[in-house]
């Protein structure tokens, strides 16, 4: 049931972050206007991607709502998956070293040794005697006990072939509450109990527990086999009020912000490629005129009023190209650091549980919360361990944002690309003569769905990797312990691997991508406004080059150019332009 809630969950928060960063694209693309303030005084915007860059230049309306938008969606991916989580329970328990005598009927009244009480020593006697006890070897005894909460079983009787001196059926007990921060030292025998660094500076585990089974001495007595009290295990689905409070609320203020967009917004923006090419065909920007040739990198280097003749040179750039070093630098760092740390938890929690093989760690539970997968250094309190546990959710997020922007920048160079080779119709927001509708932004659906399913897959992996778990305690006699009751973190191997295999292809896609080449008929201009602007100077007689299908290529020469040519978007034919010639634009700009 959780499995399935989950995946429900995370397929929401999937489309929740996916339209928070649509309207948050929608939001920061500028106007007309504010792309023309922008290269009057020598900036440029972005245009069909993601950007932060643009929200120096957009209104103060504008930026609040992106910044809302933002801040919105951590709290939503911090808490969303811990609104439902799984209980198990951690018994108390009792371990009692006992001798064969101790079955006999009269000889339990003889006992005293560390009980203040000996109603739970009648209890295990009683139970013995009925046949209400299960028989286990030494070994499968440290299997049962050797977990950090033991919830399948109770008190337990340590079954030794030796006496001592007094006669005593009941040779020594201790009481374990199960939440000890070393949980089970007492199986690895005398010299550990207590002391986690006994033995050579190790810590307890059942493989060095188990080493020894044959000769296990607990309390200075040979164990030959143990008594087990088997108890139903008590886990259960809840549900956190205030955290889902939380949620609707940042839900609510989300949907708030996009039907304000959609109501608000007015005026215009340049939100895709084809509405950047539709408004400067339309009407020219006079900053770029005579640099028809001018790539992103051209701008980037203050090149804006260099006023002459460009040869032109075709290349095919890597798709890698259109993005910057930066964006790249940020993606794939991050994600091959978060690949890291999720191959050390896995180290980290393999040997948590001293399980190495994947059939075993399948075995053990996909996404299961049990009492030997649970992080025993977890913060306490719900809200603090619900961020801890969701605190990979919140990477996860930003890395989408990252590969979503990252592959907008690619994907728009692609479709500026095609302008080169085909004549095509624009793809706007609000579509005019053969226009075409923009029914996405930068991804076309074919990137987009399955973007959307990595990352929805991820996330569903990573809330079952980590995630809240409630420890519900019962005292030795059965009794719920609310007191000593915990919320901890949970985590499943089997998960946390699954998530890195995903994860793995994601980065190998995305660095794969970035290989590919565009082909060399057209500039690369990636999302600089001015760049994109240089490209859309057409003769003054295709005034109506806006509605009509367009490309990009060699115009016919204006009367008197001296062999400089020029290269635009037009609605009239063109050429491809030829290696080696010069272009940019008029004798009387040139001369």
């Amino acid at each position: 049931m959780s499995l399935w809630i989950h995946l429900g969950i995370n397929a929401m928060s999937t489309m929740l972050l996916s339209a928070s960063n649509y309207t948050m694209q929608v939001i920061s693309s500028p106007t007309r206007k504010e792309v023309d303030d922008a290269h009057a005084k020598s900036r440029w915007l972005d245009i069909g991607i993601p950007s932060t860059r643009n929200l120096r230049s957009i209104s103060w309306g504008r930026i609040t709502m992106w910044i809302i938008l933002g801040l919105s969606s951590v709290p939503l991916h911090l808490m969303y998956n811990t609104a439902v989580f799984s209980s198990l329970s951690a018994n108390a328990y009792d371990y009692i070293v006992v001798s064969e005598d101790f079955f006999d009927s009269s000889a339990v009244y003889n006992a005293s040794i560390g009980f203040s009480t000996i109603d739970i020593l009648n209890a295990m006697h009683e139970a013995a005697v009925n046949g209400n006890l299960s028989n286990y070897t030494s070994a499968e005894c440290m299997t049962m006990y050797g977990v950090n909460f033991v919830s399948k079983a109770r008190n337990v009787l340590l079954v030794t072939n030796t006496r001592d001196t007094t006669n005593n059926s009941v040779l020594a007990s201790q009481e374990w509450d199960g939440t000890q921060e070393i949980p089970y030292s007492w199986i690895c025998g005398d010299g550990w109990d207590g002391d986690p660094y006994a033995d050579q500076m190790q810590v307890c585990t059942t493989t060095i527990a188990q080493a020894a089974a044959t000769d296990w001495t607990v309390s200075g007595h040979h164990i030959s086999y143990c008594m087990v009290e088997v108890v139903e295990e008590k886990c259960q689905l809840s549900f956190s009020l205030v955290i889902m409070l939380i949620v609707i609320a940042v839900n609510a203020s989300k949907a708030c912000i996009m039907i304000l967009t959609a109501w608000k917004l007015n005026e215009p923006t340049l939100v895709t490629i084809g509405d950047a090419v539709a408004s400067f065909l339309k009407d020219p920007d006079p900053t770029s005129e005579g640099i028809c040739l001018s790539t992103k990198m051209d701008i980037q280097k203050k090149r804006w009023k260099l006023q002459t003749a460009k040869p032109w040179t075709p290349k095919k750039h890597f798709w890698f190209r259109a993005a910057s070093v930066k964006r790249w630098l940020i993606c794939n760092i991050l994600c091959i650091g978060v690949i890291g740390l999720g191959i050390f938890l896995l180290t980290q929690g393999m040997d948590g549980i001293d399980i190495y093989n994947i059939k075993a760690l399948w075995e053990l539970g996909f996404g299961t919360v049990s009492a030997n997968s649970v992080v025993t250094v977890a913060p306490t309190g719900l809200i603090a361990t619900t961020l801890f546990a969701n605190l990979p959710q919140g990477i996860l997020s930003f890395l989408y944002l990252t590969y979503n922007g990252l592959f907008s920048c690619m994907l728009g160079a692609l479709e500026w690309n095609r302008f080169g080779r085909f004549r095509k119709p624009l793809r706007v927001t609000a579509p005019e003569g053969t226009q075409r509708s923009t029914y996405y932004l930068q991804l076309p659906y074919t990137y987009a769905i399955p973007l959307l399913l990595m990352s929805g897959g991820l996330h569903w992996l990573m809330s079952q990797s980590l995630f809240l778990a409630l420890v519900n305690v019962y005292d030795d006699d059965g009794e719920f312990d609310a007191e000593n009751s915990i919320s901890t973190v949970g985590y499943s191997c089997i998960a946390i691997f699954a998530a890195l295999i995903v994860g793995g292809v994601a980065v190998v896609c995305g660095i794969a991508n970035g290989f590919r080449r565009y082909d060399d008929g057209i500039p690369l201009v990636g999302s600089c406004s001015a760049a994109i602007s240089a490209a859309c100077h057409p003769p003054k007689e295709d005034s109506m080059a806006h509605l009509m299908p367009v490309k990009w290529g060699k115009v016919e020469r204006d009367p008197g150019s001296d062999g400089v040519g020029h290269c635009c978007f037009s609605s009239f034919e063109v050429e491809r332009p030829v290696s080696g010639d010069l272009y940019a634009g008029t004798k009387e700009k040139y001369s």
